[in-house]
């Protein structure tokens, strides 16, 4: 029967803390508003570009804010230029 010792032992590493105080909230660009809900946006897939040769839609998840009802720029995959 094999022997452990603390050599041969994986080391656990105990969980990273943290906490609020460690994070940045993040706001709308629009109005500062700080509170999002989950939403849809669709995209047209051509049958020339689909895998399986028909035209299809591509959804995709993101975050509209509760107060203007717009898209942050952070959470738009389509916009290249994020606002850091």
């Amino acid at each position: 029967m094999p022997s452990f010792n603390d050599s041969t032992m994986p080391q656990i590493k105990p969980p990273l803390s943290l906490g609020l105080d460690n994070t940045t909230p993040i706001v709308c660009e629009h109005c500062q508003g700080d509170t999002f809900v989950e939403a849809f946006k669709f995209r047209k897939v051509s049958a020339i570009i689909s895998p399986d040769g028909r035209e299809g839609t591509l959804p995709f998840t993101t975050f509209v804010c509760v107060s203007c009802k717009k898209v942050p720029v952070l959470f738009d995959p389509f916009i290249e230029d994020k606002i850091q």
